[in-house]
């Protein structure tokens, strides 16, 4: 964790605002811990943290939310700022791009803003973080703490873990399969990377459409609606666990398909294909 801010002696006088990355934020969320969490519940917690290193100027939370209309409502009708970020045509989440632009020029041009709270675990935030303490503003981040990379821990003026202002209680550990130890992002994955890397085996190229809509199912974790498992095949790709690129439809003459595959040189796919492979010769 970084040590707190030495060039400004911390006061409750700092003017702080907050940025939170929604889909970083809620999939951790639902990933690690039983309760389900609400917008407005995130919202007042990110206040909380924030009233607790100064005075709250504002929280501003990014998502798409052309998925989520009803939980943009609950975040303005609680007194924060949803901000659109359009998903990719691929259905990849964006929020970071756009949240990283924001608040580097708010780190800019906001010079009465002396503190921030960012709301999200990712690695690709160690730059406008780094950025914002060479501008002489103290960089809190507020993340759910598995989900934290440790770059940011070391980067920042202090870490908040959200699931303790939240209260919320862990998942249990899942259990593991025979001859491989798996910990749970690993579990999480396991039903997906077996059906994929069968897919693979079968046909000459997987196409996302088709994934999601004919082989993803419950059982699998991602959900029942169509959101869900787009939401599901977005982290994934995140996470490395899969790579996507566009390719010619071969039905449709100038249009293209979103083509999936196994990142098979990611340490969690290589994980569960070698348990595949122990359970098989066992």
């Amino acid at each position: 964790m970084g040590e707190e801010s030495k060039r400004k002696p911390n006061r409750k006088s700092d003017r702080v605002m907050v940025f939170v990355d929604y889909e970083n934020i809620r999939l951790s969320l639902a990933e690690y811990f039983v309760e389900r969490v609400t917008p407005a519940e995130l919202v007042g917690a990110f206040k909380s943290v924030a009233e607790e290193r100064g005075v709250h100027r504002g929280s501003v939370f990014f998502g798409d939310w052309g998925r989520r209309p009803a939980d943009a409502r609950e975040i303005e009708e609680n007194g924060a700022i949803a901000r659109l970020a359009i998903s990719k045509r691929s259905g990849k989440d964006r929020s970071d791009t756009a949240m990283m632009l924001d608040l580097y020029d708010a780190i800019k041009e906001k010079e009465n803003i002396t503190a921030f709270v960012v709301g999200a675990g990712d690695a690709d935030y160690k730059e406008v973080i780094r950025r914002g303490r060479d501008n002489e503003k103290r960089m809190y981040v507020c993340a759910v703490t598995q989900a934290t990379s440790r770059e940011l821990l070391s980067l920042c003026d202090g870490f908040v873990a959200i699931e303790s202002v939240l209260g919320l209680t862990p998942k249990a550990e899942p259990p593991t399969l025979p001859g491989i130890e798996l910990g749970l992002p690993t579990e999480v994955w396991h039903p997906f990377v077996l059906a994929l890397d069968s897919l693979e085996g079968t046909l000459p190229y997987v196409v996302r459409n088709y994934l999601r809509d004919s082989i993803l199912d419950s059982g699998m974790g991602c959900g029942d609606t169509k959101e869900e498992k787009d939401t599901f095949l977005d982290r994934a790709l995140e996470e490395g666990i899969t790579l996507e690129d566009e390719i010619p439809n071969p039905k449709l003459p100038g249009r293209t398909v979103q083509k999936v595959w196994l990142n098979r040189s990611n340490d969690i796919v290589k994980r569960i294909l070698g348990g595949r492979q122990i359970e098989e010769a066992s």
